[in-house]
């Protein structure tokens, strides 16, 4: 989908516990975890979840380091750093604050 998840109507997916929402658009993360948990989803794949506050947009991983600036509305169940996973991550060095992990995470 090439649309904002904010203007798309979502009513009509159903089992939505066990749909998979990707975002890779250098949006905040928060609201959009927020909305995604409002909705019913459970399972999201963050890109570009910079582990410092220097990029496009605010990250989970910069929100978690300063909770008391976010309004997470959500509880995270499980959390992976899928960079290790995946062929073309080896391209980023892991060590580096500004790398774009990508980041999957299963809401409560």
């Amino acid at each position: 989908i090439h649309e904002d998840i904010f203007d798309i109507d979502l009513d009509n997916i159903k089992n939505k516990e066990n749909v998979l929402v990707f975002f890779d658009d250098h949006q905040d993360h928060i609201p959009r975890i927020n909305h995604c948990k409002s909705l019913g989803f459970k399972h999201i794949i963050l890109d570009d979840n910079s582990r410092c506050n220097t990029g496009s947009h605010q990250t989970l991983h910069w929100a978690q380091l300063n909770p008391d600036d976010y309004n997470m509305e959500f509880k995270i169940k499980n959390e992976i750093n899928l960079n290790e996973y995946i062929p073309e991550a080896s391209l980023f060095n892991s060590n580096k604050p500004t790398n774009s992990n990508v980041t999957y995470i299963e809401l409560v």
